[in-house]
């Protein structure tokens, strides 16, 4: 993972709460890559981003207070498989790209 944040990400759009700073990711996990290398989805602090493997701005996939977790591309990276409280309990889910 250090390879694909060594460009430094940071966050964009999505409501965080007004008492952190959101413009820096750190410690983001369970990176999935596309399947052309371009970009990469992860989880940070109980939601889903995806950016470019060179770093620059993320951009956070989904809203509302849910937690989401591991997310998983598909190989031509049109949909991201990601695990969810958002119906009352952990399930699957999947965003289109």
């Amino acid at each position: 993972m250090g390879l694909l944040l060594a460009g430094g990400v940071f966050a964009e759009g999505g409501k965080l709460p007004e008492n952190e700073d959101w413009s820096r990711i750190y410690l983001g996990s369970n990176p999935s890559v596309s399947g052309d290398g371009k970009v990469f989805a992860f989880e940070w602090n109980d939601h889903l981003w995806m950016a470019d493997v060179t770093g620059g701005v993320a951009r956070r996939l989904g809203s509302g207070p849910s937690a989401d977790s591991w997310p998983v591309m598909n190989a031509d990276g049109t949909k991201i498989a990601f695990s969810s409280d958002r119906d009352g309990g952990m399930k699957v889910f999947e965003f289109g790209r």
